[in-house]
């Protein structure tokens, strides 16, 4: 595809066959394209999702696989009554192009008037004029993490040689931001205003809590991990086919605190496992004794989950006559497992985000 697609406007984007495409069939080779596009032009991601939400809405209306054809069957009847000379009319001309399929379920003449009035311009003015807010970028180049603070009391720790960008009106409506590099991110919490974080190919959605991004755009992985609370991940291109980005569901690859995000850029595709270093839950108000004396062995891996957040998956009957006598107050959990493995006779693994433990029993 040629042409410069950098400064499309929404009713571009509603006209571009290629676009409808991708947003209609998300599996068709013109997917590479957009997905790319999102990356390099994140400043216009207000506009696609617009445009898309359009197009999608407009499917469900009209419930018929040959949406393409109808629309521009009734485009051309409409494109006749108009006037050519008219810069303005030209404008209308792209956006009643893409709502022209509505037509099948309220008529040709009432999508013309629709359309055509002071107050349907006066959102589509109103959703440009907010696409356009100019943004506000931090740069961290310097050799330490710089702490910003946002409007909403939310803190992000920007590491070096990392950039963090969000809009002037951050907060009104929306909490957006959009991050190349690394971040650790303390978020106020709001149920109201979700907090998404765009990251190359991923968008993370929180409520409020605390986690970290690693999205260098030269590394083969994108990471987030979870400190407290929960979060969820998407692959931004199935985060854009969502309806409701703004409402207090989290869906997608939820994660718990210790438990991380891998998408491998390679396959596109989403992997969850656990930190590399877990650490005890913050947001619990316990404090635990990890000095075991005679300690049944279903008791000790019940409070390591507890005091992790992790799951620790074993055969009750075959450990059933285990117990331990150790003190592992100074050892991370991996070490913790290791000495209580060996103890017992046992293994571990980590596969996905849970721990399973093999063995005969003792």
């Amino acid at each position: 595809m040629t042409g410069d697609y950098s400064t499309f406007e929404i009713e571009d984007f509603l006209s571009d066959d290629s676009f409808k495409n991708w947003v209609l069939h998300p599996d068709s080779v013109d997917s590479i394209f957009w997905k790319n596009y999102l990356v390099n032009f994140p400043n216009q991601t207000n506009k696609v999702f617009i445009a898309k939400q359009l197009i999608l809405d407009l499917r469900e209306s009209q419930k018929t696989t040959n949406d393409t054809q109808t629309a521009d069957i009734i485009w051309k009847n409409i494109q006749t009554s108009l006037p050519k000379k008219s810069k303005i009319l030209r404008f209308r001309f792209n956006i009643l192009r893409v709502a022209a399929s509505v037509a099948l379920l309220i008529g040709c003449w009432f999508i013309y008037q629709f359309f055509s009035n002071d107050s349907t311009n006066l959102v589509l003015r109103s959703m440009s004029k907010n696409a356009q807010i100019q943004d506000i970028e931090e740069v961290n180049n310097t050799g330490k993490v710089m702490r910003i603070h946002l409007s909403d009391g939310s803190v992000v720790s920007l590491e070096r040689n990392s950039r963090l960008r969000y809009s002037q009106d951050f907060n009104a409506q929306t909490r957006i931001v959009y991050l190349k590099g690394e971040a650790f991110f303390d978020i106020t919490k709001n149920p109201e205003k979700p907090f998404l974080v765009f990251a190359n190919e991923i968008v993370t959605k929180v409520l409020g809590t605390s986690f970290r991004i690693k999205a260098y755009e030269n590394d083969k992985n994108i990471t987030v991990s979870v400190r407290t609370g929960r979060v969820s991940v998407f692959p931004k291109y199935e985060f854009d086919l969502i309806e409701e980005k703004q409402n207090q569901t989290l869906s997608g690859l939820v994660l718990t605190p210790n438990q991380e995000a891998i998408y491998l850029r390679n396959e596109e595709r989403l992997n969850k496992s656990l930190v590399e270093n877990p650490v005890l839950v913050d947001s619990s108000p316990k404090k635990y004794d990890f000095t075991f004396e005679n300690t049944p062995i279903k008791n000790v891996f019940s409070l390591l989950e507890d005091a992790y957040g992790v799951d620790i998956v074993f055969d009750e009957e075959v450990f059933k006559g285990c117990s331990l006598t150790v003190g592992l107050e100074d050892e991370d959990l991996f070490e913790k497992l290791k000495i209580i493995c060996k103890t017992i006779g046992a293994t571990y693994q980590v596969i996905d985000s849970q721990i399973v433990i093999n063995g005969r029993g003792c």
